[in-house]
């Protein structure tokens, strides 16, 4: 017994002296929590005073426990190493919109509410909720056939339909507070389009938020960002609470011109500050607008005659200055993408001996690509990769720029149509390595088409 017991000290004594010798004194060491550091020193550890140096200390761990505590509530996992940039500012932005949009509602609540008859005499519950069935009975039924018609056409077009969502939000809020100006008989379909156009916000911001969500969500995850997002909104919501009721309170003390000044004045400030955000958002992905940009910036450069292999794009964050947020405020090249395979043959005059090599095309590239009045046509293959894809969009910008610089050429011409290919299979490996080299995604591309894809199937 005596014999393992000096063994057991002789091991206790080898463990300590390798402890001893073998950990670094000069190294830093820190424990990270929601971008708090807590800094401990192995050189200047001392486990004798240990208690009396984190009694000198506590209060300033306590403020970073109050800073972390913060970080965990309203920042996500990784903020801002691992954040995308602009976040923050991003979430500023977005408090400003969201105060100026529960101001100006709290107007347009008191004027429902008074055109409905609150306060007035003779005026019933019944009436009154009839009303409100048939404002929300409209906002429903909008909700409804606006997703059946759009909701396909969101993540191609983020920023836009995000911003589109807002200001027709805007125009619904509007249209309840002037709904008790106008006559009577008025009041009723005035707050019934208003309550439309809010559902009209309700589908695009919902559909719109998730691709916002997971573009902040690099670094961290989607849940959590989610999270972060709701308590952002709840606090914003709380102060918007707070100043809505000032704003209330106020209202029957000031004259109706200076009322209507500052809801002006709150409308433009909303719409300026969702502008603010959308610019923020540098998606590494490309849609028609981006792909546009990067396309017409490559094929300029090359004009000028720098080398294809030497060039690379614009990155994300330089293209999202430039990507237009407004509907029909760009001028984008005249391409029909994903139209039908009889609309395609039909439009193009295709006779019989040209339908197998528009097969044999879309078998080999994944799409077939065609002219009919300046406009270009592009039939999209079932199977067609999100690269098939953009490789088909960026053949169709080349297509156009050729033929808007000679326009006497015609894409029917199998000589044109062969000259063209030829140079589109010699640029894109370059325009795909330069797009990549800049941090862009082609594997995640997402195109506004007609909806139509071309399954080929084998007839036995």
């Amino acid at each position: 017994m005596r014999y393992f017991t000096y063994l057991y000290i002789l091991l206790r004594l080898v463990q300590c002296q390798s402890l001893a010798t073998n950990v670094p004194q000069n190294v830093s060491i820190f424990s990270k929590k929601n971008g708090v550091a807590i800094p401990f020193s192995v050189k200047d550890y001392n486990p004798s005073k240990s208690q009396e140096k984190s009694r000198s200390i506590r209060g300033s761990i306590d403020m970073k426990k109050i800073e972390s505590l913060i970080r965990s509530t309203f920042f996500p996992v990784g903020y801002p190493e691992k954040t995308p940039p602009g976040f923050l500012t991003f979430c500023i932005w977005s408090w400003i919109q969201d105060l100026s949009t529960q101001m100006r509602a709290i107007l347009a609540t008191q004027r429902v509410l008074e055109g409905v008859g609150v306060g007035k005499e003779g005026a019933t519950a019944l009436s009154a909720s009839i009303n409100f069935l048939v404002r929300d009975g409209f906002g429903m039924a909008s909700t409804l056939l606006f997703t059946a018609l759009a909701s396909n056409r969101f993540r191609s077009n983020v920023k836009k339909w995000r911003l589109f969502a807002d200001v027709i939000n805007d125009v619904g809020i509007t249209l309840e507070v002037v709904a008790t100006l106008v006559p009577r008989k008025l009041f009723l379909p005035m707050i019934c389009c208003g309550n439309m156009c809010k559902a009209l916000c309700g589908v695009a911001a919902g559909a719109c938020n998730g691709a916002i969500n997971l573009h902040w969500a690099k670094g961290s995850d989607i849940s959590d960002i989610n999270a972060k997002f709701g308590a952002q909104q709840t606090v914003s919501g709380s102060l918007g609470l707070i100043f809505a009721a000032l704003f209330a309170k106020s209202v029957s003390a000031i004259s109706n011109h200076t009322l209507w000044l500052l809801y002006f004045f709150l409308t433009v400030v909303h719409i300026y500050a969702n502008m603010k955000c959308m610019k923020l958002l540098a998606f590494d992905y490309v849609n028609v607008d981006r792909l546009v940009i990067l396309s017409e910036n490559f094929l300029e450069r090359i004009k000028r005659g720098e080398e294809p292999e030497n060039i690379t794009v614009d990155n994300p964050a330089t293209v999202s200055s430039q990507e237009s947020i407004f509907f029909g405020s760009n001028h984008n090249p005249p391409i029909r993408m994903g139209v039908s395979f009889d609309s395609f043959v039909r439009l193009i005059h295709a006779n019989h001996d040209m339908v197998p090599r528009i097969v044999k095309d879309m078998e080999e590239a994944g799409y077939s690509m065609g002219v009919v009045d300046g406009v270009i046509l592009v039939a999209i293959r079932d199977m067609a990769t999100p690269i098939d894809r953009t490789k088909a969009y960026f053949h169709a910008i080349v297509l156009n720029r050729i033929l808007e610089m000679d326009k006497s050429l015609s894409y029917h011409d199998v000589a044109v149509k062969k000259a063209v290919e030829e140079i589109v299979h010699r640029l894109w490996p370059h325009f795909a390595k330069s797009a990549e080299r800049a941090k862009w995604d082609f594997n995640r591309s997402v195109f506004s088409t007609e909806g139509y894809e071309v399954a080929i199937h084998p007839v036995t």
